[in-house]
């Protein structure tokens, strides 16, 4: 028996063997590498289908939550509530760039009254919650100094405002540097002033 294990142990260790000639270990070795790459690799995408399930409830519920309340917001405002397909020829398929903000772009648009009014479309990262915030926000805020909310779209994965359009430009615009007319301090106190009556 000493003598088997003896050659057993020479023959494993001995570089100069054939390909032929290998160790039950060292197949046992081989054998476990796909095994177990095939199981992390399962692994992986049981969790990638998890997270994609869990998200896309998510997002649901966001959804439904908006699509629920949009109806009361819109008679609350007396705003109109566009579709999607209305706000593409008011905006001639988003053609026109005008501004954007930390929740989306501001797109010019005509109605058909020849109004012109500014499409805000907002990012499909936002929630329900910051759509439904700013919503509320704009329905309180009625003042010749602020730009008025004339209706909003709430379809599929679009959540839209649409506002008067300023044609002067934005405040950003008058007080760069850039301005060819900059704002003095007195006229931008005054314009804070008049902001904040708005709001109240």
């Amino acid at each position: 028996m000493l003598l088997v294990h003896a050659m057993d142990q020479s023959v494993c260790e001995n570089p100069n063997l054939s390909e032929q000639v290998s160790c039950k270990k060292k197949k046992r070795n081989i054998n476990i590498i796909p095994i177990a790459a095939g199981s992390i690799f399962g692994i992986l995408i049981l969790l990638s289908t998890v997270a994609a399930v869990l998200w896309g409830c998510k997002r649901k519920r966001q959804h439904q939550m908006i699509k629920n309340s949009i109806p009361n917001w819109s008679v609350e405002s007396e705003g109109q509530h566009f579709t999607y397909s209305e706000l593409v020829k008011i905006t001639n398929n988003f053609a026109s760039t005008i501004g954007s903000g930390g929740f989306g772009k501001v797109y010019h648009g005509t109605l058909k009254d020849g109004i012109q009014v500014a499409v805000k479309l907002l990012n499909s990262s936002s929630s329900s919650k910051e759509f439904q915030n700013e919503v509320k926000l704009l329905m309180r805020a009625h003042h010749r100094n602020l730009v008025s909310l004339i209706g909003n779209c709430y379809e599929g994965d679009t959540m839209a405002l649409v506002f008067e359009y300023v044609s002067n430009g934005t405040l950003e615009q008058h007080i760069s540097a850039a301005a060819e007319n900059v704002l003095t301090w007195k006229e931008r106190l005054q314009i804070a002033v008049d902001a904040a009556r708005g709001k109240q």
